[in-house]
């Protein structure tokens, strides 16, 4: 038993492939409002203002550069104020180690104020203040 396809069902076979080659882009777009608060503000290459540290933070990398020594950590993002212009990560190294990090903008979103917490929850340093570079994420 053959089957013919109306033109509507002929024309629908192009409407989807249109559809499902576009869905990509539709769905970045959606997610950009979403990207455009703190979290996307902190990527890119990040100075400190008290001593000679550099960060870069790309998606999901974050490598710290300081005198004589450069170390590639991981990241992910464990809440974010929009309002409030903070976020909290958690870096972890290779060794499975690491700490969270709560990080505050200025309003400008090209400084911030990093407090360290080591997974047990106790502060151990006392805040950076950080100076934005440039869209380097990478040294």
């Amino acid at each position: 038993m053959s089957r013919t396809l109306s033109p509507r069902n002929r024309a629908a076979g192009p409407r989807n492939l249109l559809l499902w080659a576009l869905l990509p882009a539709l769905l970045a777009c959606g997610c950009g409002q979403e990207r455009a608060g703190p979290a996307h503000a902190l990527l890119g290459h990040w100075v400190s203002e008290t001593e000679d540290v550099h960060y870069y933070f790309s998606e999901e990398e974050l490598i710290m550069v300081e005198p004589g020594r450069t170390m590639p950590l991981r990241y992910r993002l464990l809440e974010s104020d929009s309002d409030g212009g903070w976020i909290r990560i958690r870096v972890t190294t290779g060794y499975g180690t690491g700490h969270d990090k709560h990080l505050e903008f200025g309003p400008d979103k090209r400084t911030l104020t990093s407090t360290v917490k080591p997974l047990e929850g106790h502060t151990f340093a006392a805040p950076v203040k950080w100076r934005y570079v440039d869209a380097g994420g990478r040294p």
